[in-house]
C-alpha cells in the first residue's frame, strides 16, 4: 500500500507540473535547462552558463508563463535519466517542451559526429573515441520517443551545428503563422492554433562546425526575441529566425531532428496576449506627469514612463530622459576630468563635449599640465621612443580578483614593456591585408577607419605582428607553422618585434600599473560610460544599462573615450582584446613575467566589449575564445619588450 501511494503521488506531480500557466494558452509549456559551469581538469569553466539560462529562464516563467526546470552539472548520464524521465510524463496535445543545452560540445571531423561535454567529459586528448561525451545522434533518439508533439531543442555549444538537419528560414516559412491580427484574442488564439495543428520536432544551434564564444550571443538572441512579447504578443520561428540573423561569427542553425513528426511550429504566447490593454485613467495620467515635471529629474520621468507606457505624455517624457542623460553625462565627465587632473583627461574632454560650458576651464587645466607636467606620477606616463605606445615601467601587483571565480590573486612581477596606447584600426589591419593581398575582416557595416579591427583570430592577430616586425626591421616574435588544419605556433625567445600583450601585461597596464582599480580608469560603475564603451541603454541587447549612455550602439572609433591614468584608451571596453597566453587556471604561487600554460584549447581575451555589461569590463575579468575563429566583438592591441 505504501509504495502504491507513493507512485501515485510521484504521478500527481507530474501531472501538476503540466498544468497550463499561461491563461493565453490552451495548452501546458515547459523548460527544462541543462548547463554546465564546471568541467573535467582542462575542460575552461563556463560560468557565464549559470546566469544565461537562468535569465531566459526567469523570462519565459514571468512573461509566457512557462515552467521551469534546471539540471546543473549533468553528467552524461543525469542527462539520459532526465530525458529519459520526461519521456514518461503525461504531455497532452497542445504541451510544448523547450530543452536547453548550454555547456562545451566537441567534433570529431574523421567521424563526422557532434557531442556536448557533460560535467564528467574527459578531454579529447583522453577521450579520444567520445565514449565520456553525449553524442547529438544519441540526443536526437532519445528525445524522439518523448510523447510530447511540440519539442524544441536548442544547443548552446561549440560544433552543435553537427545536430539535427539543417533548413533555411525560408524553408521554415511555409508553417509559420499568418501576420499580426488586431483583435488581441483572436489573434492569440488563431496563431496557436495554426502553428500547433501538425507536430514538431526543431531545434535551434548557437553555430555551424565551428566553436562559439563563452560569452553567448546566441543566449543573447534568445533574451532580445523574448523580450519582444509584450509588443508582438505571439513569437514564432519567425520571430526567432529573426533574432538569431542578427548573431555572426558564427551563425546560429535551425532545422528539425525527426522526419517523421514535423510541419508545425512552436509558438511563445505573451500573458497579455488575448487581454484587451486597460483604457488609460486620464485623471491619473495628468497628475504624474505634473509630479514628474515639477520633480524635473531623470528618475522622475523614467517612473513616469514605467506608469503611463500608454500615457498621453509619453512622447515628451522620452524626449526629457534623453536631455537629462546629455547632461548627466558631461557633468560626471567633468568630475572624472578634475579628479584625474591630468593633459590627457582635460583633452578628451574637451574632444568629447567640445560645446560645454566646462571647456574654456579644461583648455587653460590642459594648458597647465602641459607646462607644468602632469600631476600623474612620473613613472605611471612616460616619453616614449615608441610612437603610439608607452613603457610602462615593471613592477609587483596582485593579480585577479575574488569577483570571479577563475582570478584567484596571487603575486605577479614584471618587467618593463611597451604597449599600445590603442586598440588596432581598420586602417592599420587593412594596409597590412591590402601589402599581403589578404581578404579583409568584415566590418559589419559600422565603418572602417579609425574603429578597432573585429573579426580577426588570434592567429590573424599574431601573422600581423609578425607582418609589422618584419616591415619595421624587428625580429618577430611567433614562429608559424601550418599541419593540415592545424596552426603550430612557438614563442621566439629575446625576438624584439611586436607581439600580444600577456594575460598579466594586460592587466598590470589596464589597472594603472596594478593599481586597485575595478574598470581601467575608475572603480565607479555610475561613471563607467565615461571611460568605456559597453552595453548601455543605446545597445540592442536585453541587458542594457539603465540610466548610463556612452554614446555609441556598437564599436567606437579608438580613444573615444577618456584614458586610464597611464593614458591607454578603451582597456574597459569598445572590443575583447586577444592576449598572448593559452587559458587556464591561475596558480596560487607567486609569478614573475608569466605567460600563461605551456598549451590548451581557447585563448584569452580581456577588457569587454561594446555588447556585454559592466560586469565584463573589469580589469581582472578574464574570457577566451578559440584561436582560430572570428568574431564580431574581439580585436587586439600590440605589445613589445622593452629591449
Amino acid at each position: 500500500m505504501m509504495k502504491r501511494r507513493i507512485l501515485l503521488s510521484v504521478f500527481s506531480m507530474l501531472v501538476v507540473g503540466l498544468q497550463a500557466q499561461n491563461p493565453a494558452r490552451s495548452g501546458a509549456d515547459l523548460a527544462v535547462f541543462f548547463y554546465v559551469t564546471d568541467f573535467q581538469p582542462d575542460w575552461p569553466r563556463l560560468p557565464e552558463t549559470k546566469t544565461e539560462v537562468e535569465a531566459i529562464a526567469k523570462k519565459l516563467k514571468d512573461d509566457y508563463g512557462f515552467s521551469v526546470e534546471f539540471v546543473p552539472n549533468p553528467k552524461k548520464a543525469d542527462i539520459r535519466k532526465k530525458v529519459l524521465e520526461l519521456n514518461s510524463r503525461p504531455f497532452k496535445e497542445k504541451d510544448q517542451l523547450l530543452l536547453f543545452f548550454s555547456m562545451h560540445g566537441h567534433y570529431i571531423h574523421s567521424a563526422d559526429r557532434g557531442y556536448l561535454i557533460p560535467a564528467d567529459g574527459k578531454t579529447p586528448d583522453e577521450d579520444t573515441f567520445g565514449d565520456t561525451w553525449l553524442s547529438y545522434e544519441d540526443l536526437g533518439t532519445w528525445v524522439s520517443k518523448n510523447p510530447c508533439h511540440h519539442i524544441l531543442l536548442s544547443l548552446d555549444a561549440c560544433f552543435s551545428g553537427a545536430f539535427g538537419i539543417r533548413q533555411s528560414a525560408t524553408e521554415r516559412s511555409k508553417t509559420y503563422p499568418g501576420d499580426v491580427k488586431k483583435d488581441a484574442a483572436q489573434e492569440c488564439r488563431e496563431r496557436e492554433q495554426e502553428a500547433l495543428l501538425a507536430d514538431s520536432y526543431l531545434y535551434y544551434s548557437s553555430g555551424g562546425l565551428v566553436r562559439t564564444p563563452a560569452q553567448s550571443k546566441f543566449a543573447e538572441a534568445w533574451l532580445n526575441a523574448l523580450n519582444e512579447g509584450w509588443l508582438k504578443k505571439v513569437i514564432t520561428l519567425k520571430e526567432l529566425d529573426y533574432a538569431f540573423a542578427g548573431v555572426k561569427n558564427p551563425a546560429p542553425e535551425g532545422g528539425i531532428f525527426s522526419q517523421n513528426r514535423n510541419g508545425g511550429d512552436f509558438v511563445f504566447i505573451h500573458k497579455t496576449a488575448c487581454a484587451a490593454a486597460p483604457p488609460i485613467d486620464k485623471a491619473a495620467d495628468k497628475a504624474a506627469w505634473n509630479k514628474a515635471k515639477t520633480a524635473n529629474t531623470f528618475e522622475a520621468y523614467r517612473q513616469y514612463v514605467a506608469d503611463f507606457p500608454n500615457g498621453e505624455f509619453r512622447p515628451l517624457a522620452e524626449s526629457r530622459i534623453k536631455d537629462l542623460e546629455k547632461v548627466q553625462k558631461e557633468e560626471l565627465a567633468w568630475a572624472d576630468a578634475k579628479r584625474l587632473d591630468t593633459w590627457e583627461a582635460y583633452d578628451s574632454f574637451i574632444r568629447g563635449y567640445p560645446s560645454s560650458e566646462y571647456r574654456e576651464l579644461a583648455e587653460f587645466n590642459r594648458s597647465n599640465r602641459v607646462a607644468t607636467k602632469s600631476t600623474t606620477p612620473a613613472s605611471d606616463i612616460k616619453a616614449t621612443d615608441l610612437p603610439g605606445f608607452r613603457r610602462v615601467d615593471g613592477g609587483t601587483f596582485s593579480m585577479g580578483s575574488k569577483d570571479g571565480s577563475d582570478e584567484t590573486p596571487h603575486d605577479v612581477t614584471l618587467s618593463d614593456f611597451y604597449i599600445a596606447v590603442n586598440e588596432l584600426t581598420f586602417d592599420e589591419y587593412d594596409a597590412y591585408c591590402e601589402a599581403t593581398k589578404k581578404e579583409k575582416p568584415s566590418d559589419e557595416g559600422w565603418g572602417r577607419g579609425k574603429r578597432p579591427v573585429i573579426n580577426v583570430s588570434w592567429e590573424d592577430a599574431i601573422r600581423y605582428c609578425n607582418w609589422r616586425s618584419s616591415s619595421e626591421g624587428f625580429r618577430p616574435c611567433y614562429a608559424i607553422s601550418t599541419n593540415g588544419n592545424r596552426t603550430d605556433v612557438k614563442i621566439v625567445e629575446n625576438a624584439n618585434g611586436y607581439r600580444l600583450p600577456t594575460e598579466a601585461e594586460w592587466e598590470y597596464a589596464a589597472r594603472s600599473r596594478g593599481k586597485d582599480e575595478k574598470y581601467a580608469g575608475t572603480s565607479s560603475e555610475s561613471s563607467l560610460s565615461v571611460y568605456g564603451n559597453f552595453c548601455d541603454k543605446n545597445c540592442t541587447y536585453s541587458w542594457k544599462t539603465e540610466g548610463q549612455s556612452d554614446g555609441y550602439v556598437n564599436t567606437a572609433p579608438v580613444g573615444s573615450f577618456h584614458p586610464n591614468a597611464l593614458g591607454l584608451y578603451d582597456m574597459s571596453g569598445n572590443v575583447w582584446e586577444w592576449c598572448n597566453d593559452w587559458y587556464g587556471t591561475y596558480p596560487t604561487s607567486s609569478q614573475t613575467d608569466p605567460h600563461g600554460p605551456d598549451s590548451g584549447s581557447v585563448r584569452v581575451n580581456r577588457g569587454g566589449s561594446w555588447d556585454v555589461r559592466p560586469a565584463y569590463l573589469r580589469c581582472a575579468g578574464r574570457s577566451f575564445g578559440s584561436p582560430d575563429v572570428r568574431y564580431g566583438s574581439v580585436g587586439f592591441r600590440l605589445a613589445r619588450a622593452a629591449r
